[in-house]
């Protein structure tokens, strides 16, 4: 292990054994994973709270998959996925009828294409902030995606 040749007190250690976790993780993902990693770390380090919160969520559900652990939970999840189809089908909806690609929608939201795809696949949940900017770029209200808003 890399960390056996370093000379590493307290916190230090801590922070390279993340690093050592995050990087045998990270070492066996598809090449697209890791550029949407790449593409997250800007977001992880900004001012924006509510981004790097986003960011981070989304960074932990490339690194930890949740498709498989959703099938093995209770059915108290099903309220959740059921939410998340109904609104990444909603996303994907109105980018289509606003004939844009998702290129198209992540620049004119500020936002990734990675992210968007994400959000239209259900692989990753929105929040409230993300889906302000992409009702914002569709020219929609936020309740169009989700009525609860």
């Amino acid at each position: 292990m890399l960390l056996a040749n370093l000379d590493l007190e307290g916190e230090e250690t801590a922070f390279a054994l993340a690093v050592a976790v995050i990087q045998d993780r990270v070492k066996d993902l598809p090449r697209e994973d890791k550029d949407d990693l790449l593409q997250l770390i800007p977001l992880l380090f900004g001012d924006d709270e509510e981004e790097q919160q986003s960011a981070f969520r989304a960074a932990y559900e490339i690194i930890h998959p949740i498709k498989s652990k959703v099938k093995r939970m209770t059915t108290k999840l099903e309220p959740i996925q059921d939410w998340l189809t109904y609104v990444s089908g909603r996303i994907r909806l109105a980018r289509e009828k606003a004939e844009l690609t998702q290129e198209q929608l992540a620049e004119k939201a500020g936002l990734q294409q990675s992210h968007i795809s994400r959000l239209e696949k259900g692989e990753h949940s929105p929040t409230a902030k993300t889906l302000a900017k992409i009702a914002g770029a569709l020219g929609v209200e936020a309740a169009y995606f989700d009525p609860s808003a």
